[in-house]
C-alpha cells in the first residue's frame, strides 16, 4: 500500500488535488518518513538541519513545519496510525528536543 501511495503522489495527480483541496501531501510525507527509517545518511541530515532538507520535497510550509518538528500526533492525523519503522524520524526528534 505504501508504494501505491507514493507512486499516486510522484506521478504528479494528488500535487494538483492537494493544492486545490488543501489535503496533506500524504505520499509524500511517507516517503520521507520511510527514508528516514531506511537512509542512514538522509536520517542523519534530516536531524542535522531538517528544514533544508524538507526543501527537497512538494510539501506545504506547514507540513515541513510539523515534520520537522517530528510532531506524530499531527502526521498521524494526516496519514494514520504510525508503524514501529515510520515512527524513527519523530522518536529521533523527539529525542533531540529532550536536552
Amino acid at each position: 500500500m505504501t508504494s501505491d501511495l507514493l507512486d499516486k503522489n510522484r506521478s504528479g495527480g494528488w500535487a494538483e488535488t492537494r493544492r486545490a483541496t488543501g489535503l496533506p501531501a500524504r505520499g509524500t510525507i511517507i516517503e520521507v518518513l520511510a527514508k528516514a527509517a531506511d537512509d542512514r545518511k538522509f536520517l542523519a541530515r534530516l536531524a542535522e538541519n531538517p528544514y533544508r532538507v524538507l526543501q527537497e520535497y512538494d510539501l506545504s510550509e506547514e507540513e515541513r513545519l510539523v515534520l520537522a518538528r517530528g510532531d506524530a500526533d499531527k502526521l498521524e492525523a494526516w496519514v494514520g496510525k504510525l508503524d514501529a519503522r515510520l515512527s524513527t524520524w519523530p522518536k529521533v526528534r523527539r529525542g533531540q528536543n529532550t536536552w
